[in-house]
């Protein structure tokens, strides 16, 4: 039985607006003309300001879930040559965890606890790592990280830094630039309170350039 009215106490899906709704209810467009092209532009640069994307970035839009685009940035832009840093402190932690070892990319699964990585400098693992993983929002136990500090480390260490941000975006701070992320994950379920089905991966440049090698 569908319910017509009743709330989801959940990260996502989440209630849809009577506007957003309504926008459904509408006949489908068809999708190969400019005028097509012209939202969705619209929408990568709307999306772009949203998290302050360096000047050049663009955004994939994905008719996929969430962890589709998870296994999309592994399976692009990390090749036989890395080594993933995976933080892994619950569900989501883990599935990063497991699309790596899906696809052959050699990772370190960095399990902590949800209170215990205030500075993950003092407790990651002490070996060359080229990349860093992280879900912004570890729905599976209630935890958010500290993206400031991730992306400071990051970039000390000269690591490519990708971000699961599903149930980040709109609801936290989110900044690119600020945290010196590269990729970021989201989807449209979540924070955009929009139906289920397309997930955005939003590029920087240095990950353009990366798709370009691997």
């Amino acid at each position: 039985m569908i319910y017509e009215d009743y709330y989801i106490f959940t990260p996502g899906p989440v209630k849809m607006s009577d506007e957003i709704l309504a926008i459904g209810a509408k006949q489908t467009p068809y999708f190969r003309n400019a005028a097509f092209s012209e939202v969705v532009l619209n929408c990568e640069k709307g999306l772009l300001e949203m998290v302050n994307a360096p000047k050049g970035s663009r955004v994939l839009f994905l008719t996929a879930s969430g962890t589709a685009g998870m296994e999309s940035a592994v399976m692009n832009l990390l090749g036989d040559s890395d080594n993933a840093l995976v933080v892994n402190g619950g569900g989501f932690g883990a599935r990063f965890v497991d699309i790596c070892k899906r696809h052959c990319v050699k990772h370190c699964d960095f399990k902590v606890e949800q209170s215990n990585l205030t500075d993950i400098e003092e407790l990651a693992p002490k070996e060359e790592f080229s990349s860093l993983i992280v879900n912004a929002h570890e729905t599976s136990v209630g935890h958010i990280y500290n993206l400031d500090s991730m992306g400071k480390y990051a970039k000390k260490h000269n690591m490519f830094f990708i971000v699961d941000a599903i149930s980040m975006l709109v609801t936290d701070p989110l900044d690119m630039q600020a945290s010196n992320i590269d990729v970021v994950i989201a989807s449209s379920q979540k924070g955009l309170a929009l139906p289920p089905g397309l997930t955005m991966v939003i590029l920087s440049p240095k990950a353009i350039e990366r798709l370009k090698d691997v």
